[in-house]
């Protein structure tokens, strides 16, 4: 490899490498490959002459065309937390819940063991990326949290209201035991205070035009 030219390595790593079976992309962190594009398998140090970032840029950008190994491994493992919530019968779900416990609907405890882990101490560490990019859609509010999902707006109800958070009867409860019929019903621990009021009002003025499907 070593008497390749510039340009065949980047050939090679585009035809090759990114050849990897999508399986152990799914499944396995990946590494960059900038030490094999500037210095191939020779052992002596050799500067990496542009950022990473800029190398995986498109040609057109002024980058040298080469697939964001990162991201795309990223992406694909992330597929895995997709999973966990839509395979309620999955095997691999059960042994999981099992080892690690639940933390939602949408994930696991987080794994601190430092062996016998397997892969998805891997996969788990990705949950933060997951979920800023992620938005669910209200259908029959049976599997989303009311107070901590984030189902209306890009944050979640305990963030935007806290002290409503604090006194809510169950924190834990799903969207749709927050209904009654067409209509909201959510239950507090005790009568409110004038300043919670406040923001009860505001939160229904927010719930006024979300409807589940009985």
């Amino acid at each position: 490899m070593q008497y390749l030219s510039f340009g065949g390595r980047v050939t090679l790593i585009n035809s090759v490498l990114d050849s990897l079976p999508t399986y152990y992309m799914a499944l396995l962190p990946m590494p960059i490959r900038r030490d094999f594009l500037w210095k191939g398998n020779r052992e002596k140090h050799k500067f990496h002459l542009i950022k990473w970032e800029k190398v995986t840029q498109p040609k057109y950008q002024g980058g040298l065309g080469i697939k964001n190994l990162a991201a795309h491994n990223k992406s694909m493992m992330m597929k895995w937390l997709w999973r966990y919530n839509l395979e309620d019968a999955g095997l691999w779900k059960e042994v999981i819940i099992a080892k690690h416990g639940r933390l939602n609907q949408w994930c696991s405890n987080i794994t601190t063991l430092p062996y016998g882990v397997g892969l998805w101490k891997s996969i788990r560490m990705l949950w933060d990326t997951f979920d800023q990019n992620a938005y669910f859609e209200l259908g029959n509010g049976v599997l989303l949290k009311f107070w901590t999902d984030k189902w209306l707006g890009n944050t979640t109800l305990q963030e935007d209201f806290p002290d409503l958070f604090r006194i809510a009867q169950d924190p834990n409860s799903i969207i749709a035991a927050n209904r009654e019929g067409f209509n909201w019903d959510i239950r507090f621990r005790r009568n409110m205070h004038d300043w919670e009021v406040n923001d009860l009002v505001d939160l229904f003025a927010r719930l006024q035009h979300c409807h589940i499907n009985l």
